[in-house]
């Protein structure tokens, strides 16, 4: 796996191995990420779910270890209603595996079919995500009225970490998404103009799978993680307050 982070000024690319077991319930998912920081120094990312805990391991700048109760998650989920709303940058890779973020992000964009493109030698194909006008409008409360009557809105002024658009590049043969791009709009250019396959654009995050290999055995020991003497910080009560907040600007905006 390949991840690359373009935002608020500051560049960082990442890379390093990825494994999924779809085994149970909750998948099972292991991500392991070398970053480089500039001179000799060379940051870490790890993230691991066995299927009960999400740990999140980082040394970059500083050392960081979180974990998060995935049953507690998918239980506040599970009892919550359509309007359940996950932010799409919030939701990473270790919550659901590959299939768990896709399907966060149908649920912020409409995607359309735009092309074929060659990616790597594979034959793609090329998605475009749209932002949803619900969703849009939970995540710009300000103009939340222009959005929901249809009126064009200036994405530029969405917050800092959210995309404009998503592009998907999905394998013509297994529709498996090798590659993923938040985009955020290039300096003085038109919503209008914006083109898809036109790669000018820096996206804001990318991710990309490379030398994918399915239905193959997986050790499970890579699914187990020991902190070991760092100290652990839970942060499943402030995921989960954040999800409610983001919900209840939602049903505030929608209405009964």
């Amino acid at each position: 796996i390949h991840y690359r982070v373009d935002l608020f000024g500051r560049q960082l690319s990442g890379k390093g191995d990825y494994r999924e077991e779809r085994s149970g319930p909750i998948p099972k998912v292991r991500m392991d990420l070398k970053i480089p920081l500039g001179g000799d120094r060379m940051g870490t990312m790890v993230q691991v779910c066995d299927g009960r805990y999400l740990w999140t391991y980082r040394r970059l700048f500083d050392e960081k270890l979180t974990r998060v109760d995935m049953r507690r998650l998918a239980q506040a989920l599970d009892s919550g209603s359509d309007r359940t709303v996950v932010s799409p940058l919030t939701c990473t890779i270790g919550m659901g595996g590959v299939a768990g973020l896709l399907r966060e992000l149908r649920n912020h964009f409409a995607f359309e079919v735009v092309g074929q493109a060659d990616l790597r030698g594979q034959r793609v194909w090329v998605l475009h995500g749209r932002w949803l006008p619900e969703r849009l409008a939970a995540v710009m409360p300000d103009r939340k009225d222009a959005i929901l009557r249809g009126d064009k809105v200036e994405l530029g002024k969405l917050p800092g970490h959210l995309p404009e658009r998503v592009l998907l590049f999905l394998g013509v043969e297994h529709l498996f998404p090798y590659r993923i791009e938040y985009r955020r709009p290039a300096a003085g250019r038109d919503e209008d103009s914006f083109q898809p396959l036109n790669t000018s654009d820096r996206p804001g995050v990318t991710m990309e799978f490379l030398w994918v290999s399915m239905n193959v055995p997986i050790r499970e020991s890579d699914f187990e993680y020991r902190p070991g003497d760092i100290e652990v910080s839970d942060a499943t009560e402030s995921f989960l307050k954040r999800i409610e907040a983001e919900t209840k600007r939602g049903a505030e905006r929608v209405g009964p």
